[in-house]
């Protein structure tokens, strides 16, 4: 793992203490209070405390089997048909397919006659930078598991290398959104300039999270502002 700590195994939900301190505190204003105008609204907000920390669970995993529970999807146009291929539905090597990515949101995948035959596809994606990306690889494992928050992915996976800005040439790793805590955004979780390196990573990712990684390229960038 890439941390001591397995992500499956259940842990104290923090926000249990997190809650009971803040409840301590209004409590302590609650009796204070001078007058029962005072007195009725702490209590009112003391009484809303105890609810959310009854609708806590005692434990956490922050590694979870199935895919993720929230509702959507990353990808930008709703009139996709049924049929089309996406992005993370086929495990293995890949070529000259094509997809885009703005924001956490990604296309479908696109054929290079299908991108020449339409030079402005890209301006549909929004007045943002837009990465036009072919699809390199993605792991030959279905996502099984999801994780639960945003603080568990980066605790688990190393993101160290994605300060910089992407570059033309560069191999993303990106994460199936089905494994992700929100799966209206794909998540970047690695970023090289050598496809091998980041084959490994990808691979390492999914044996380690059970969850479905792929390598794509930076073919380019292309500003819609």
């Amino acid at each position: 793992m890439s941390s001591k700590k397995d992500p499956r195994k259940p842990r104290k939900n923090p926000e249990l203490k997190f809650i009971e301190q803040v409840m301590l505190d209004n409590w302590r204003r609650f009796r204070a209070a001078n007058n029962y105008s005072e007195k009725r609204g702490n209590a009112m907000i003391l009484q809303a405390h105890l609810e959310e920390w009854l609708a806590q669970p005692e434990s956490l995993c922050e590694l979870e089997y199935g895919v993720s529970s929230e509702t959507g999807a990353p990808y930008r146009l709703k009139d996709i048909p049924v049929d089309t291929e996406l992005v993370f539905d086929r495990g293995g090597p890949a070529e000259n397919i094509f997809f885009f990515y703005t924001g956490g949101s990604i296309s479908q995948l696109f054929t290079k006659a299908e991108l020449d035959a339409d030079p402005d596809k890209v301006r549909k994606y929004g007045y943002y930078v837009v990465t036009v990306y072919e699809k390199m690889y993605a792991t030959k494992n279905v996502t099984e598991m999801h994780f639960t928050s945003e603080e568990a992915i980066r605790q688990y996976i190393n993101l160290s290398n994605l300060t910089r800005w992407s570059q033309k040439d560069d191999f993303d790793v990106l994460a199936d959104p089905l494994g992700c805590p929100d799966p209206k955004k794909c998540q970047i979780v690695s970023r090289y300039r050598n496809l091998k390196k980041a084959v490994a990573k990808a691979e390492k990712l999914a044996e380690e999270f059970s969850i479905r990684f792929i390598v794509a390229k930076v073919q380019g960038l292309v500003d819609n502002h």
